[in-house]
C-alpha cells in the first residue's frame, strides 16, 4: 500500500529503474508527480504532454508529493 491521500492529484510512480536518472535524482516508488516545470499534472495525459516538452540535456523540475510532504526533485531525463 502506498499511503496516498484520496484527494491527491498527479501521477503515481509505480517503479523506478535501478541506476536510472530518476533513481539518482531521488524519485521513489509511491511518489506522486504533481508538476513538471510548473505545469500541473492531473493524469497520464498531462504527464505525457509535459514530458514531451523537455528538451534533451535540459533539467526538469518535478513537484512531488511523498507521503503527504511536498518536495522538488531535479532530474535530467
Amino acid at each position: 500500500q502506498l499511503n496516498i491521500a484520496p484527494k491527491t492529484t498527479g501521477v503515481v510512480v509505480a517503479h523506478v529503474q535501478a541506476g536510472s536518472q530518476a533513481e539518482q535524482a531521488g524519485l521513489q516508488r509511491g511518489d506522486v508527480i504533481q508538476e513538471i516545470n510548473r505545469q500541473a499534472i492531473t493524469g497520464v495525459k498531462d504527464y505525457e504532454a509535459a514530458a514531451a516538452k523537455i528538451k534533451k540535456d535540459e533539467n526538469a523540475v518535478l513537484l512531488v508529493n511523498r507521503q503527504g510532504n511536498s518536495l522538488f526533485i531535479v532530474i535530467n531525463p
